[in-house]
């Protein structure tokens, strides 16, 4: 009994001999013909030639290159802008008229690259300072809880 239709579908899935039989021949096909080709081509030599042209080049090049040029400075291709009640962000351009009245902040300049990172380290240290801060702080909210509480009783 024919497990497969007139279009070569089958009712069997993997089970099916027909399948089976074609998927044996297609392997043993394949195994042929890796066998009988399986020769090396001689690649040694041309790819050895690669390697010595691309050392050339390479030396060529650390030869020939200009020294790296500091970047330039960049200037804003625009201006970012934000509302100080609403929140409401704009961007104008440099040569743009704006209505910007006195609630317009400006929020930033806007660059087309990244600019450089920042290259500022002071000569104290910074944490220090932020911890005495903090402590003051604490201090401060010490004195007014204390004063709270003498209110209260």
């Amino acid at each position: 009994m024919n497990c497969c239709d007139e279009y070569g579908n089958c009712n069997q899935g993997r089970d099916c001999p027909i399948r089976k039989e074609r998927v044996r021949q297609a392997k043993e096909l394949l195994d042929k013909d890796t066998t009988t080709n399986a020769q090396p081509a001689p690649v040694q030599e041309p790819v050895a030639a690669l390697i010595d042209e691309n050392q050339r080049l390479r030396a060529e090049l650390k030869f020939n290159t200009l020294p790296a040029q500091p970047a330039p400075v960049q200037e804003p291709v625009a201006t970012l802008w934000q509302h100080g009640e609403t929140g409401r962000t704009r961007v104008t351009m440099p040569g743009d008229i704006t209505d910007c009245d006195a609630r317009w902040f400006k929020a930033s300049d806007l660059y087309t690259s990244p600019p450089e990172p920042n290259q500022f380290k002071p000569d104290y240290n910074t944490e220090a300072v932020l911890v005495e801060e903090m402590q003051r702080m604490a201090k401060r909210i010490e004195d007014l809880e204390a004063k709270l509480r003498s209110k209260n009783t």
